[in-house]
């Protein structure tokens, strides 16, 4: 996936809503949103891992966490345990919600639920 394409991805990012309930959140994806992360392939965890390491807020580590998680390669599953045991060390959204430990439920991360 070019560039632009991420770009775009993490520009349709900053407008998802999310559907919230005891058993956590999920982003609400439009149909343009959907359809370029439904694009991504294997060659794009890097930029895809990169990009979730870089997320400045808990929406957007949804949004780059689950199209890691949707990939499902070995290289995306890596990725996404590595980022789980960052958060489950440092909290980047103390207070925050939804925050580091609704991520991690997302991402099928978390061990307390």
């Amino acid at each position: 996936m070019s560039r632009a394409d991420l770009g775009r991805i993490a520009e349709l990012a900053t407008q998802v809503s999310l559907d919230v309930s005891p058993r956590g959140v999920t982003p609400r994806l439009n149909d343009d949103l959907r359809a370029l992360l439904d694009e991504l392939d294997a060659d794009d965890v890097e930029a895809v891992g990169a990009r979730l390491d870089a997320a400045a807020d808990p929406v957007a580590a949804l949004i780059w966490g689950g199209a890691l998680a949707h990939m499902g390669t070995p290289a995306a599953e890596s990725r996404l345990d590595a980022y789980a045991k960052r958060l489950e060390r440092d909290d980047p959204w103390p207070s925050a919600f939804p925050g580091r430990r609704e991520v991690l439920l997302y991402l099928g991360r978390d061990d307390t639920a």
